[in-house]
This record gives C-alpha cells, structure tokens and sequence, in this order.
C-alpha cells in the first residue's frame, strides 16, 4: 500500500508560511563570509563558536541548565549543546544529499518543542544507527518505497536542504518516540503512559506547527502506523492545545473531572458581552469584544483555567493577565492561573482544581436560586 499522508501534505504546504522563529535564526557559516571579523580572531570568537571548520553564532548555542536537563531524559544521555536547526544545517553543509527527517525534519518546519534535545535524524543510504555521540546522526535507511515520497526544500537560509514530507516527519517522530531513541520527562496524573502523554503532547504540537486536526492522522499515518493505536492517541489530543504543558494541563483536568459530567474545552473564547464562542473546534464566531481566550474553560461553571509559563513573568504580560482577570471577574467568571508547579504535583493539583470547581458549583447554586 502506498504512502497515504500526500493529500494531507499538499494541503500543508498550500498555506505554509516559515516560522519566524526559523526564518531568524542565523546560519552556520565559513569564515570567509564573515568579512573584516575572520582577520581577528579575537573579535570573531566573541560572536562565535567554531564547529567542524565553521562558525556558529554564540546566540545559538542553548542554555547549559537545558542541556543538562535535556541530557539528564535523553535515552542515551546525550547533551546537545547547539539547536537541532543550526544542527540540521551543519549537517546538510557537511552531507548535502542527505534527507532531514523525524525530530530534525520537524525543527525544519518549525516545530519548537522536543526536538533540541532529540538526535540529528536523516535518511540516507547505507544500514540504520543511533547516534552514540551528540557529533553523530541517528540514521534511517532511505528505503525504495521511502524514496517515492516527494521531500521538500523549506529552509530560507539553505535552499537545497531537503525534508520529509510533514506526515511522515510525524510518523518518524512517533517511531522514534514508541522505540525508545528520544524521550523527556512528564509528570504524573494524566492517567496515560509516560509514553502515551508524550505521543499526545507530540501530535498536539504537530497538528499546532501544521495548522491540522488530530482526527485527520490516523488515515494518513495509516500504511507505516498502526491505525488503532493512533485513534487510541488521537482520541486524547486536541486542535486546542497551543503548548506541551497546556496538553498537560488539560490530560490532568480531563482525568480528575471523569465522571463528573463538567466538560473543559480549549480555546473557548469569552466576550465583552458575556457571550461564549469556540471558533477552533468549528462553533460559531462571537460579535462582540474579545475579553480573553481560555486555555480551557468550563462554559457552565464559568470557570477558567489559564496556564502562566515563564513567559507570563514580563511585567507587560502580566498588566495584561491582570487586565484580562478584572475583565472576567466582572463578567462572573472564577480564573484560575496555574504554572508548572501545580502540574508537577499532581496531587495539589487535583485539590486545587476541586476546591475551584466546588466554588463555581456553589455561586451556580447560588443564582439558580436568585
């Protein structure tokens, strides 16, 4: 049976627009492109790292607590001290005829979660191997029948650097994932597999970078992916979920309100007249002024849940979260911010998470009665 994921593709690609933060990052170079600098070497090793013969932009090289972190989950232990793009370019400019795939390919197209830490993974000729070093590749043998699917040239710096096609990037991911090549750590309480939280995470992440529903995987991983066990994946995953830890968040809610009968959605989206939409699962657009859009959100509850990464540390994000609280406090709603703490404890979590809904049922109560 042939590859089944070329529909899904060709409809990607249609809307596809690189991501910034990929069309940003600078490019590994030689020293005779950096001019004036690559007579002092004083002056050009303030800017730069030497690589294999070329020069990598210090900006590119990540932060030494996430190394450790990253290596302390990896499989293997291994610490990639350089992002998987600027490693996927270095190894084009080192190997031109080989393919980016899996984690490699998907820091190509922009995804921006998991894949620094994950192995630089190509297709090419010769028998597999996993890298044994952060210098080597993890390589797939580029089969006859791999060799069929059409790869794509998408990065802006290096325009014949070649990539799997975005279904099977996800198919090498998820087979890399289920094998055991790459990894990284989860917190309990979402009532899945360490693995079974990731493949969630990842398919959400993916169906993010690509603008796709979940519910269209299945079919077109179907001739390389088991078509059972990705309806098993997919029936957790959301369009909603615009982060790793936000899957996580709403795996958490979904498994402590089972039986319940309250149902939290993604991405609901309250407006200045009190009104509720849900515009990316397909409800109908609000008309007024938008107030805020929930991570996930009890319509009925009026409950709301929004996830604080470190992000939300700015002083000008949090004027704004403290804008938006006001705002939904005066239209009835109770905010609930959670961060990485809560998640990482499963059990404050399920308290919290209770005490919240147990208050929101009380002020129900509470105007039913009026």
């Amino acid at each position: 049976m042939a590859y089944r994921g070329g529909e899904l593709d060709a409809r990607i690609m249609h809307g596809w627009v690189t991501p910034l933060h990929v069309a940003q990052r600078l490019r590994p170079v030689r020293a005779g492109e950096l001019g004036r600098k690559a007579s002092s070497p004083e002056l050009l090793e303030q800017t730069h790292v030497q690589v294999n013969g070329l020069w990598i932009p210090k900006e590119n090289v990540r932060d030494a607590a996430l190394v450790s972190a990253g290596a302390q989950a990896h499989p293997r232990g291994l610490a990639y001290e350089l992002d998987a793009l600027t490693r996927a370019r270095l190894c084009h400019l080192r190997y031109p005829h080989r393919v980016m795939s899996g984690w490699t390919a998907a820091a190509e197209w922009g995804m921006d979660c998991f894949v620094d830490d994950a192995d630089t993974t190509v297709l090419s000729g010769g028998a597999r191997a996993v890298a044994a070093s952060a210098a080597g590749v993890t390589r797939r043998r580029r089969t006859r029948a791999l060799a069929r699917i059409p790869t794509y040239r998408i990065d802006p710096e290096f325009p014949d650097l070649q990539v799997t096609a975005p279904v099977l990037t996800l198919i090498h991911c998820l087979q890399s994932l289920w094998s055991g090549e790459h990894s990284w750590a989860v917190p309990t309480g979402t009532g899945l597999t360490d693995t079974g939280t990731q493949a969630v995470q990842l398919v959400d992440a993916m169906c993010r970078t690509f603008g796709i529903d979940p519910a269209e995987l299945p079919e077109a991983c179907a001739h390389h992916l088991d078509r059972s066990r990705m309806e098993l994946v997919t029936g957790w995953c959301d369009r909603g979920g615009e982060s790793p830890m936000e899957t996580l968040m709403r795996l958490m809610v979904r498994k402590i309100m089972t039986g319940t009968g309250r149902v939290f959605r993604s991405q609901m989206v309250v407006h200045a007249d009190g009104t509720v939409s849900d515009p990316v699962h397909g409800g109908t657009a609000g008309n007024s002024r938008i107030v805020a859009r929930l991570d996930l959100g009890c319509e009925e509850l009026k409950l709301a849940l929004q996830y604080d990464g470190s992000g939300h540390l700015h002083r000008s994000v949090r004027d704004r979260d403290s804008r938006i609280n006001a705002e939904l406090a005066n239209l009835d709603w109770h905010v609930v911010r959670v961060t990485k703490g809560h998640l990482d404890d499963a059990a404050a979590f399920r308290t919290v998470l209770r005490d919240a809904v147990g208050l929101c049922e009380r002020r129900l109560a509470a105007r039913e009665d009026g």
